[in-house]
């Protein structure tokens, strides 16, 4: 199901900071909240070069495709064209990865890549919290959580909305380094 592709060099970009969109499991941010953290990364880290990462597009990879073409920033779309070693390829070349919770923050935890990773509170943080300093992990229990369940309940995932464009920009700051914030 994936392509290898070598992973593309840009000479001009001196950050690369990769995204990922969703996770099998169905939780995802929003694409108006992506827009959010991208502003605030391009304005503190001029020359990024932003990697769209993960298996399959989707409406919110759509939309966050169109934000990064819309604002001239420069990105490297790789959504659904590697294979676990284009994937290895593409994150050993980055600075750091922003996900949601997915194999892709297991693997940039490997590589001891500064990874930023928004969580759901399905199950509990202790269990599955930051491996170590090179990562932080965003969540926001809700009276639910943890819950245990598959899918939530709620018609919306209350503990990934809680989550906001300014948590992850600061946790960028913090262990991605490279910006002026």
């Amino acid at each position: 199901w994936f392509r290898r592709h070598p992973p593309v060099q840009h000479s001009v970009s001196t950050h690369r900071i990769g995204l990922v969109f969703e996770a099998q499991h169905g939780f995802v941010w929003s694409a108006e909240r992506w827009d959010g953290v991208i502003r605030s990364i391009a304005q503190d880290r001029p020359l990024t070069t932003f990697v769209m990462l993960g298996k399959d597009d989707s409406p919110v990879t759509s939309s966050v495709r169109t934000i990064l073409g819309t604002q001239g920033l420069p990105f490297e779309d790789q959504i659904g064209r590697t294979s676990m070693g284009g994937l290895l390829d593409v994150l050993r070349g980055l600075d750091g990865v922003i996900t949601v919770d997915t194999g892709v923050r297991h693997v940039a935890n490997l590589l001891a890549l500064p990874t930023v990773v928004m969580r759901h509170s399905q199950s509990s943080n202790v269990e599955w919290g930051p491996y170590g300093r090179r990562e932080s992990v965003l969540t926001h229990p809700e009276p639910c959580s943890p819950c245990g369940l598959a899918s939530c309940k709620h018609d919306t995932i209350r503990c990934m909305e809680s989550i906001t464009s300014s948590d992850i920009v600061n946790a960028v700051r913090s262990i991605i380094p490279g910006g002026r914030g």
